[in-house]
């Protein structure tokens, strides 16, 4: 079942493999940038001097990123599932 937002195959358009494709490569660099967005976590260590509303201001915000970036990538992800359902009928 195709989302409103979801492209229509056509013999004019993009084939739905390169669709798909082009889908699941953005979703592989978001899965990266998550991954390097981990590394970025923030610490205790780094806000020792601070008070520690700041570090925790940072870790909410730091969560809220990932999940953002999270979320776009299961969206995308579900199109590229749904283009290759719709493909195969």
């Amino acid at each position: 079942m195709t989302a409103p937002s979801d492209p229509v195959v056509n013999l004019n358009g993009t084939s739905a493999s390169e669709l798909v494709n082009q889908r699941l490569d953005v979703v592989e660099a978001l899965r990266k940038a998550l991954e390097l967005m981990r590394a970025m976590t923030p610490h205790g260590r780094d806000y020792q001097t601070v008070e520690a509303s700041r570090y925790h201001e940072a870790v909410n915000l730091f969560h809220y990123r990932f999940d953002q970036v999270n979320r776009v990538a299961n969206e995308i992800l579900a199109e590229a599932n749904r283009i290759q359902e719709d493909r195969h009928g």
